[in-house]
C-alpha cells in the first residue's frame, strides 16, 4: 500500500493504491497521502494535480476497520487539484474527494455514497459536502447507505463531469493542462478567494474580493497577462511561488496585503471602515 507522487511538465499526480482490488484506506495510507498533498503545494515545478487510484477500476471503497481516533484529517491543498474518479469512491475515500479536489471527472461506471458509517468520512462529508451539494441528497446518501451513480452526481453537483471510464484520466490530464497554462500565483490566488468567502456574508465577501482583485492586479502576472494580450503573444509568467492561504496541517502562507483585513483568530474578514474603528 502506498501514495505515489509523479511530476510532469508542470502537471502533478498522486495515485492512491490501497489494499486490495479497490484500494482500502487505512491510517498510514492516509498520512502519506497528507505527505504527498503538502509536497504538492511546497513543490515549485507543479501548478495543479490530478488526484486519482491505482489502475483503471476503482478509485478507493474507503476505509478499512481502524479506530477513529487513529485517524489523520486529509488537508486542503493551496494549488488545485483535479480529481480522476473511475468505479468505487466510497465512503472516507469520498470525503477525500470532497475535501482534496476541486474539479471531479468520473467514468460513467463509478459509484458514490457512503455505505459503511465510518465516522469520520461522515463528520468530512457533513462539513465539506454539505457547501457542495444540497442538503437532502446529501442526507440520503449518508443515511440509507445507499450509492449513486456518475449521471446522479452529476447532476446533483458532486462531480464535475462524466466521460467514458477508459477516458477519465486522459480528460483530467487535459484539464490540469490548460490550468497549468494559467497564471500560477492567480490561481492560486482565486481558489484561496473562493474557500475564503465560503463562510464570509456577502458584505464580507465584497471587500475581500476587491483586496484579492488588488493583488492580483498588482502582481507581475497580471500586468504581464495584459500585456501579452496586446502584443499578441504568449505570456511568460512569473517563476516566484508565494503560497497563499492556510492549509488544514496549520501552515500559515497568507496573503500579505490580505492579512490586514483578516481578523485572528477567527479570520474574519473585516471591512476597511470596521477595521480602522477597532
Amino acid at each position: 500500500m502506498t501514495v505515489k507522487y509523479e511530476r510532469n511538465e508542470g502537471v502533478a499526480t498522486i495515485t492512491i493504491a490501497g489494499a486490495g482490488p479497490r484500494h482500502r484506506l487505512d491510517p498510514g495510507l492516509c498520512a502519506e497521502l497528507n505527505a504527498r498533498l503538502a509536497a504538492f503545494d511546497d513543490d515549485p515545478t507543479v501548478t495543479v494535480c490530478v488526484l486519482r487510484g491505482a489502475g483503471a477500476a476503482h478509485f478507493s471503497a474507503g476505509a478499512t476497520a481502524w479506530p477513529a481516533a487513529t485517524r489523520t484529517p486529509i488537508s486542503r491543498p493551496v494549488k488545485p487539484v483535479i480529481a480522476a474518479i473511475t468505479g468505487d469512491c466510497l465512503g472516507e475515500a469520498l470525503a477525500i474527494v470532497a475535501q482534496a479536489s476541486d474539479v471531479r471527472i468520473a467514468g460513467a461506471g463509478a459509484r458514490f455514497g457512503f455505505p459503511e458509517d465510518d465516522g469520520l468520512g461522515t463528520l468530512l462529508a457533513r462539513s465539506r459536502l454539505l457547501q457542495q451539494i444540497p442538503y437532502a441528497p446529501l442526507m440520503a446518501l449518508l443515511l440509507t447507505g445507499e450509492s449513486i451513480d456518475a449521471a446522479e452526481a452529476l447532476r446533483i453537483g458532486l462531480i464535475t463531469q462524466v466521460v467514458p471510464d477508459a477516458e477519465v484520466f486522459t480528460q483530467a490530464l487535459a484539464i490540469a493542462r490548460r490550468v497549468d497554462q494559467l497564471p500560477p500565483y492567480t490561481t492560486r490566488l482565486e481558489k484561496t478567494a473562493i474557500l475564503a468567502c465560503e463562510h464570509l456574508n456577502a458584505a464580507d465577501a465584497v471587500y475581500f474580493g476587491w483586496a484579492f482583485d488588488c493583488m492580483t492586479h498588482r502582481h507581475p502576472d497580471g500586468l504581464e497577462g495584459v500585456s501579452s494580450w496586446v502584443e499578441k503573444r504568449e505570456p511568460h509568467w512569473a517563476d516566484d511561488y508565494k503560497p497563499v492561504g492556510r492549509g488544514r496541517s496549520g501552515r500559515s502562507a497568507r496573503c500579505p496585503a490580505a492579512a490586514r483585513f483578516i481578523s485572528p483568530p477567527t479570520d474574519r474578514i473585516m471591512p476597511p471602515r470596521a477595521r480602522r474603528r477597532r
